[in-house]
């Protein structure tokens, strides 16, 4: 076998818009910044290991038959004729799964998991109610609708502490605390007509806030790479919402709470379908010693400051060895070349 040639896909905004935030949010989306550094980290591994590794930037605005001819043109057949593609699509675009639904459309051999259970997985609402029926405890949600009064009666049942987020996002972009309902009221007002919430498509979702440690666990191939703790501050600006503070990997926890974390990411991967690539399940272990879901991430950035690359780091594989590992996808050990194998090591 002749020298393995990877292709990259990012995606290069502009995106759609979630509900509630300026058209900027989607021009200059938190999550570009890393979809950006995970290419060119990614495509500097690649040359290190000797492999051939262009980047085609996608317009997420796009429409699917356009974005399916251009990986066509830049990697199939007629162009750089790539054995293994990675799309790193963070946001919007990534998330729906349609840009893994082009590749697979016109015959590329994409890594990843199915565009179905990325989708699955990037809409919250959609997979808090998959993992609630699997038996993993989730965060009580509320779906805003028009009937004003029956949304404040919800929202009662939450408790006064509230966390507003789309239902689409990433990069913690859109997430707002509240302390009280009223305030949540009045910033559903604000989204919609000024007199009524107008979340009931629904793309806004309100959540109990759950105090306690956040803990991201990374699953790579069924099974558990390590964890973070992830300290995490709320901004005023909805563009960015919050932003990871700290991060302490690993995380000083008790071998009966890892045994725990461990068994609820597999479990919440598993109902997912998440089965190929990284998954990065985010957790919170209350005072009282409870664990709740708060997000599984489909397509986590991978980039070297990464949450999944410094878990890699602390579980003692380097980048160019996690790097490896993405590129390899599904191949066998035999059918890599020496470069590849030796990175797998």
């Amino acid at each position: 076998m002749g020298a393995l040639t990877l292709g990259i896909a990012v995606s290069s905004g502009p995106a759609s818009t979630p509900r509630g935030l300026s058209a900027t949010y989607a021009d200059a989306g938190p999550w570009q910044p890393a979809e950006r550094r995970s290419g060119e980290d990614l495509q500097d591994a690649a040359q290190l290991l000797g492999l051939e590794a262009p980047i085609l930037r996608l317009p997420s605005s796009a429409e699917p038959s356009t974005v399916a001819a251009m990986m066509a043109d830049q990697f199939g057949p007629r162009g750089a004729a790539v054995d293994r593609l990675l799309i790193l699509a963070h946001g919007p675009a990534g998330g729906t799964g349609r840009l893994h639904a082009a590749a697979r459309d016109c015959g590329l051999p994409v890594l990843g998991p199915a565009p179905q259970a990325i989708a699955g997985a990037y809409d919250k609402l959609l997979c808090r109610q998959r993992l609630a029926f699997h038996n993993l405890p989730v965060p009580r949600t509320v779906v805003p609708g028009g009937d004003v009064q029956k949304t404040r009666q919800a929202l009662q049942r939450l408790g006064r502490a509230c966390v507003l987020k789309p239902r689409r996002g990433a990069a913690g972009a859109g997430l707002r605390r509240f302390e009280g309902h009223e305030a949540v009221m009045s910033a559903l007002a604000e989204l919609g007509d000024g007199e009524h919430p107008r979340s009931l498509e629904p793309e806004i979702l309100v959540e109990r806030a759950i105090e306690g440690r956040e803990i991201s666990v990374v699953v790579f191939r069924g099974a558990v790479l390590g964890m973070a703790e992830i300290g995490r501050t709320f901004t005023d600006d909805p563009r960015t919402g919050s932003r990871i503070q700290t991060m302490t990997c690993p995380p000083q926890l008790d071998a009966t709470r890892r045994v725990g974390l461990s068994n609820l990411a597999l479990r919440a991967s598993a109902a997912l379908g998440l089965d190929e690539g990284p998954t990065r399940v985010d957790l919170v272990v209350t005072p009282r010693d409870n664990e709740v879901i708060l997000e599984v991430e489909p397509l986590p950035p991978v980039h070297r400051d990464s949450v999944v690359a410094r878990v890699a780091r602390a579980a003692g594989m380097s980048f160019l060895e996690l790097a490896a590992s993405l590129f390899s996808g599904t191949l066998a050990a035999r059918e890599l070349p020496r470069s590849l194998t030796q990175a797998l090591r």
